[in-house]
């Protein structure tokens, strides 16, 4: 997942949004989003190598999602466990990973390559990254991750919020609200740096810079929406790419999130 645009409480009829783009090697096989058949009931995808998912969403309103990262102290590459896992068995709620969750000592493990890790509720989040050893309260308003260090925004993720609030304040129907989001998904013109005149046209330059990569073997796999409402009726929309940003395949799923129901 690179990129991961997530509103909370800042929008008058879907109190929960969420826009994402899963970047990945083509070649990875992966299934597209569908619900899982147990522990619990929630949706995600699957990546077929490691066994994980990169975001997902349960009946119990708990939400994940994760980007991988790199720093000067953690490398981006795979570590001896999957990151994919942490979105897995936090949505199993495996007690392992729910009490490096509550102590923070997450980020400090050697076991994982590089992350930023999104993890909560659909009402108040919490932002792991042990790329540079930080944990960040979300509970409010909008933010948006991508495979960087959370205190070191990149270009596609400081424009990308401004253009995410933008859609928000001008769309309150669902249906429409869910294309531009698409849309805003599909951009594929690299943002400008503050300060920078020139890039380089690399695919390490493009990625910071661009929401949606389209390339021969590597780019955007997937993009996700998800609406949820005030009663806490879940609607999860993931459309699929292949190389080039050719469309393969479009999944709609609803989901009713129990504790909101409740409430």
């Amino acid at each position: 997942m690179c990129f991961v645009a997530i509103a909370i409480g800042s929008h008058p009829t879907f109190p929960f949004v969420v826009a994402a783009n899963r970047d990945e090697l083509y070649g990875r096989d992966a299934k597209v989003l569908h619900f899982w058949p147990a522990p619990g009931r929630f949706a995600a995808g699957k990546d077929l190598i490691g066994g994980g998912t990169w975001l997902g969403l349960s009946a119990k309103g708990n939400f994940a999602a994760l980007t991988n990262c790199k720093s000067a102290s953690r490398s981006s590459k795979p570590g001896l466990k999957s990151r994919g896992d942490l979105i897995k068995n936090f949505l199993t709620e495996q007690p392992e990973l729910l009490d490096s969750l509550r102590s923070g000592s997450i980020i400090e493990g050697p076991e994982f390559g590089g992350f930023n890790l999104i993890v909560g509720t659909t009402q108040a989040l919490r932002v792991f990254s042990n790329a540079d050893q930080s944990v960040a309260a979300f509970n409010t308003g909008i933010r948006a991750f991508s495979n960087h260090p959370i205190t070191q925004p990149w270009p596609k993720t400081v424009h990308g919020e401004v253009e995410f609030q933008q859609i928000l304040s001008e769309e309150n129907k669902g249906g429409r609200l869910i294309s531009r989001l698409f849309e805003f998904l599909g951009n594929q013109k690299p943002y400008e740096a503050s300060g920078t005149s020139k890039h380089s046209g690399d695919l390490a330059s493009r990625i910071q810079r661009t929401i949606f990569i389209a390339g021969e073997t590597y780019g955007t796999r997937a993009s996700t929406v998800i609406l949820v409402d005030h009663s806490g009726q879940a609607a999860m929309l993931e459309r699929s790419y292949g190389a080039l940003g050719a469309p393969l395949s479009e999944t709609s799923l609803t989901l009713e999130i129990e504790a909101l129901q409740r409430a």
